[in-house]
């Protein structure tokens, strides 16, 4: 069986569940390899970050995963009364603590905005530009041309 890179929960799916389970990992003095996604010997938000925008392909922020970074995600995390609250290390990816540290503080509000993604859509996702179809060339060509001999009489 192929094993999906991040996927820490073995379900065949990138998660919540899964970058939680990294972010726990930035917490524990224990490495375990397999949570060191950039191979630096270290497991810190550098592999949250890693996970999200490599693996998962989506923004910092993104907190239900949708791909996007939205205002759905700020109403949610918000939502969940977690900001700055005065319980410790009780904040997950989808209660807004983006960084791993438990917490969902004015720290993880910085590391998602300093990524850019707050309502940029979908990552990866370009606006396609249409390309002029041959035809439409071809009739303005023909225009031209009869343009030029109208001016030739």
């Amino acid at each position: 069986a192929t094993t999906l890179v991040g996927d820490f929960n073995s379900d065949g799916q990138l998660t919540v569940e899964d970058v939680d389970l990294l972010a726990a990992a930035t917490r524990n003095p224990e490495l375990d390899s397999q949570y060191d996604l950039t191979n630096d010997g270290q497991v810190n938000a550098d592999d949250i970050f890693h996970w999200v925008d490599e693996i998962k392909n989506t923004w910092v922020g993104d907190a239900n995963l949708d791909g996007q970074f939205d205002s759905a995600d700020m109403v949610d995390v918000f939502g969940a009364g977690q900001y700055e609250d005065a319980i410790l290390a009780n904040s997950t990816w989808s209660t807004g603590d983006w960084n791993g540290d438990a917490e969902f503080d004015s720290s993880d509000l910085i590391f998602a905005f300093q990524h850019g993604g707050y309502e940029a859509g979908e990552k990866g996702v370009v606006a396609a530009v249409p390309e002029p179809s041959s035809s439409l060339l071809a009739v303005m060509a023909i225009f031209a041309l009869s343009l030029f001999r109208f001016r030739q009489r």
